[in-house]
């Protein structure tokens, strides 16, 4: 991913309060982005991509997978489907998935908890924004 021009950042960060030590390492390029979170508590990996450059059927996609040590892992999806349309979705292992989709000044959303990967507390709201 890191031969296609982009940004890299590299923060630290230190919390007194806590005694908490952090680095957080961002790339971020057109298509492909990278976010690594570490501490002696915890580390996490978020990696992303935008398909619509490798899969023209599937235009203004993003796919994104974050790891941790401490969570389960995450999954994300979003497209933009045209200038009034987005549709989210995300699915946490064990925990929870969440959809929402916006069209038109409509708000269509569902999520549940999950035991595994079935749903346990199914919420469906539909409003007018």
């Amino acid at each position: 991913i890191f031969d296609q021009p982009g940004k890299l950042d590299l923060k630290a960060r230190y919390t007194f309060e806590d005694s908490k030590a952090e680095v957080e390492i961002d790339y971020e390029s057109d298509a492909t982005s990278a976010e690594m979170v570490a501490s002696a508590d915890e580390k996490s990996l978020k990696l992303s991509r935008r398909v619509g450059d490798i899969m023209p059927f599937i235009r203004n996609a993003k796919y994104s997978v974050t790891v941790s040590d401490k969570e389960d892992n995450k999954y994300e999806y979003e497209r933009v489907i045209d200038e009034d349309g987005t549709l989210k979705a995300s699915f946490i292992v064990n925990e929870r998935a969440e959809i929402e989709w916006k069209d038109n000044g409509w708000v269509a959303s569902a999520s549940s908890d999950l035991d595994g990967i079935k749903p346990t507390s199914p919420d469906i709201h539909v409003k007018k924004e």
